[in-house]
């Protein structure tokens, strides 16, 4: 058949697709964490976090506090960037995570953010309840929510992620306990997520 690719080929896309939800996996479980890591509150308001480095800022009901992991892909090592913190029984987080440049032009970038998704659902073990296409300042992202089991206690993940030239956003909230529907301090957080870099 034409077009068809050869085994090379698709042994690398195969490749790319778990490279991808390796990354997706780490955020996850970055953010997932909160549910059994201890942060102190921050303030009973929600209050404005900036980071000039990262490009972003979001209206956030705790502290956030910074952390880096370096991610080893094979072909080279990732940074994630990591903004975490806790407030009750649910863990609010944004992270993100440059790429080679050389890596995003080869790939759609519908397909990158598709494959997160995949990667989402299987780092949780969860169940995907909802998914759409978003965009931020014209970027594609998607909006998810996922239901999974952590040690034994039910727990929802609400997610949005943007592909930003060659940087991916995530912006999540890990609760304890099966969706019960829209949220609006989640929402609250979700939506306040902007860019302010170039």
């Amino acid at each position: 058949m034409e077009n068809e690719p050869g085994i090379g080929e698709r042994n690398e896309s195969s490749k790319r697709r778990r490279r991808w939800q390796v990354i997706i996996g780490t955020a996850l479980a970055i953010v997932a964490g909160g549910l059994t890591t201890t942060v102190i509150d921050y303030v009973n308001r929600p209050r404005e976090f900036t980071s000039v480095v990262g490009g972003f800022l979001v209206t956030t009901p705790v502290k956030l506090e910074e952390s880096k992991q370096t991610q080893d892909m094979g072909w080279g090592k990732l940074e994630v960037h990591n903004f975490a913190g806790r407030k009750g029984n649910a863990g609010f987080g944004v992270m993100y995570i440059d790429y080679p440049q050389e890596i995003i032009d080869r790939d759609d970038p519908n397909a990158m953010l598709e494959r997160g998704v995949k990667g989402a659902v299987s780092s949780l073990g969860g169940t995907l309840l909802h998914e759409s296409t978003i965009f931020i300042n014209g970027n594609p992202g998607r909006d998810i929510v996922v239901e999974f089991q952590k040690e034994g206690t039910d727990g929802t993940y609400c997610s949005r992620c943007y592909l930003v030239k060659n940087r991916l956003y995530e912006v999540g909230v890990a609760a304890e306990g099966k969706y019960r529907g829209p949220n609006k301090e989640i929402n609250n957080f979700l939506n306040s997520f902007k860019l302010t870099g170039d």
